[in-house]
C-alpha cells in the first residue's frame, strides 16, 4: 500500500499548543512570584510594625525607669465642695531642693473628668499663682493637647527632669506628651508644689512638711 506524504492538519499546531502551555506556566509562575512577594512584603511590614511597637514601649519603660526608685515624699487628697477629686503623691529626694533632681507627681482621679476641663483648671490655677497671660497664651494649646479624658481610677503621671522638662503618662503606659520648656514645666508643677498654690495644706503633705 502506498503511503501518502500529505500532511494533514496544521503543521504548527503542536508547537502552538506547547507555546501556549508554556506561556500559561510562565504566567502562573509569575503570579505565584507576585503573591509571594506581596506576602513577603506584608510580613516584613508586619514585623516592622511589631518591632516599632516594642521599641516604643521600651523607650517608655526606659524613660520611666529612673523614677521608679525615687522615695515617696508625701501624699494627700484634693477636695472641692466636700468631694474627693484626686489623690496626689510626690516621689522625690527629701534632702534636695525641689526641681534640682528628678521627681514624679501622680494624680489618682476619684471621678471622671474631660481633658479640656483638666487643662482649663490648670490654666486658671497658674494664672492665680501669678503666671503671666503671655506665658499661658504661648503654652495653652500644648496643655489642651496633653491632657486626656480620665475615668475614676485613672492616673496622670508627671515625670520632671531638670534637663528635659516634664513628661506626662496615663496609667504608666501611654505617653501623653511633654513640656520641654523648663520654666513652664515648673509653673505647671507649682500648682501643687509652689508657695502660691491654692491648696497649701496639700502642698505641705506632698513635701512631707
Amino acid at each position: 500500500m502506498a503511503h501518502s506524504n500529505k500532511i494533514t492538519g496544521n503543521p504548527y499546531s503542536f508547537h502552538l499548543k506547547f507555546v501556549l502551555r508554556e506561556g500559561l506556566i510562565v504566567q502562573v509562575a509569575n503570579s505565584a512570584n507576585r503573591v509571594h512577594n506581596v506576602l513577603h512584603t506584608k510580613q516584613k511590614e508586619s514585623g516592622l510594625r511589631i518591632f516599632l511597637l516594642i521599641l516604643a514601649f521600651s523607650f517608655v519603660s526606659f524613660g520611666q525607669l529612673q523614677y521608679k526608685n525615687l522615695p515617696k515624699r508625701g501624699s494627700g487628697k484634693y477636695t472641692f465642695l466636700f468631694m474627693d477629686i484626686y489623690t496626689a503623691t510626690l516621689w522625690a529626694e527629701k534632702d534636695k531642693p525641689i526641681y534640682s533632681t528628678p521627681l514624679r507627681l501622680e494624680l489618682l482621679y476619684k471621678r471622671d473628668f474631660d481633658g479640656e476641663d483638666i487643662a482649663s483648671r490648670s490654666v486658671k490655677e497658674m494664672e492665680q499663682a501669678g503666671v503671666s497671660k503671655g506665658v499661658l497664651k504661648e503654652f495653652k494649646s500644648e496643655m489642651f493637647k496633653v491632657f486626656p479624658d480620665v475615668k475614676k481610677g485613672d492616673r496622670i503621671i508627671a515625670d520632671f527632669d531638670p534637663k528635659t522638662g516634664v513628661t506626662f503618662y496615663l496609667n504608666s503606659k501611654k505617653r501623653l506628651g511633654q513640656f520641654k520648656d523648663l520654666e513652664f514645666s515648673k509653673h505647671f508643677l507649682n500648682i501643687w508644689l509652689g508657695e502660691k498654690t491654692s491648696d497649701p495644706k496639700l502642698r505641705s503633705r506632698l513635701l512631707g512638711e
